[in-house]
């Protein structure tokens, strides 16, 4: 399948709330953080990775789990291409005037492992407070969270945006646009179901029917989309049986 990114409503949602967090820069400077919440496989990871290589103004993160507020305030600055200085005051101020007067925004994914820290939402703050705009990506209930954790730093959110199940729609046009392969509407909604609105599994389920296609090329039918499946389920089975041997060789090792 070819590379690419589908106008899933998930996509509409998340670029008019980053096309307004844009249009509110400088006049709402205390409600510049948005979060974009949902399960996982639903377009999270595949929207943030999309818009910062199509957008020189992003700048993109993964939350480290051992992050502490000094480090990830010297990740920030190197990211911003500052030098990673080991002083957080420094790099605040340093991030301060690198952000000056220049629209930018940076897109934290894993943002989980900022939720569940006090210490790291008020560090977070102190970007918010320097003028850098920043998009949590966090599972479902983040803003719940937020909210249980912080009030003061829930005050700064300006858009919660939660990406839902995939659309029968949207695989339809993800199997056409991405790989050429015309799937009639009633198999795209048994696809949909199959996969439980995961567009992350949708998508492997279409690259094992375009094998199957190519391989045996013709009209595609429940046959072939039932194929697609097993062939899926039988490659999972394959690389969680590699994983248990790593993992078993590792400990006798």
């Amino acid at each position: 399948m070819r590379p690419g990114i589908i106008q899933t409503d998930n996509v509409k949602k998340g670029l008019f709330a980053l096309a307004e967090l844009k249009r509110r820069y400088g006049q709402a400077s205390r409600h510049n953080l948005m979060v974009l919440e949902g399960q996982t496989g639903f377009g999270k990871t595949t929207f943030a990775d999309w818009i910062y290589t199509q957008n020189a103004e992003m700048e993109y993160l993964e939350a480290d789990p051992d992050w502490t507020a000094s480090w990830l305030m010297r990740d920030v600055a190197e990211v911003l291409g500052l030098p990673r200085e080991h002083a957080t005051e420094t790099n605040k101020r340093q991030i301060v005037a690198a952000v000056k007067g220049r629209f930018r925004v940076l897109l934290i994914d894993e943002a989980d492992r900022i939720i569940r820290s006090a210490r790291l939402l008020e560090t977070v703050r102190g970007l918010l407070d320097a003028g850098l705009p920043v998009v949590l990506i966090a599972e479902a209930k983040a803003w719940d969270k937020i909210n249980g954790k912080s009030m003061r730093f829930a005050d700064r959110v300006g858009q919660v945006v939660e990406f839902g199940p995939v659309a029968a729609e949207d695989i339809e046009a993800a199997a056409r646009e991405l790989a050429d392969l015309r799937l009639p509407p009633e198999l795209a909604r048994f696809l949909q179901q199959q996969a439980g609105g995961n567009f992350r599994r949708a998508i492997k389920v279409l690259e094992e029917l375009e094998i199957v296609c190519k391989a045996n090329p013709g009209e595609i039918t429940r046959g072939r989309v039932d194929q697609a499946l097993r062939n899926l389920k039988l490659a999972e089975a394959r690389e969680e049986k590699r994983v248990l041997k790593r993992a078993a060789a590792g400990g006798a090792g």
